[in-house]
């Protein structure tokens, strides 16, 4: 769960349609956590998701709109590899 909210006094982001943003890994990846890597460039928000288990080598990428809430992309990848264990793709509810 990601909490959208100001910097200035941590109040609801305005601009956000939904203050909060879920995503579910599912059962496969139950043992991610994300990691603290979160990046905006505009509306997109986002976050690298990894595992707690050091010796998992891989890791989700997952791009939200984070003023609609949309999810844009979500990517799984080998960790020191970038190559996909699966193809990128958006993600359509």
């Amino acid at each position: 769960m990601i909490t959208l909210r100001t910097m200035t006094d941590g109040l609801p982001h305005p601009k956000a349609q939904r203050n909060i943003i879920h995503h579910n890994l599912g059962a496969t990846f139950a043992s991610f956590e994300w990691c603290g890597e979160l990046h905006v460039n505009g509306s997109r928000l986002g976050v690298v998701f990894r595992p707690t288990d050091l010796e998992d080598n891989r890791f989700s990428v997952v791009v939200w709109n984070w003023m609609t809430g949309e999810t844009v992309l979500v990517r799984l990848l080998h960790q020191n590899t970038s190559t996909p264990i699966d193809a990128a793709y958006p993600h359509n509810p």
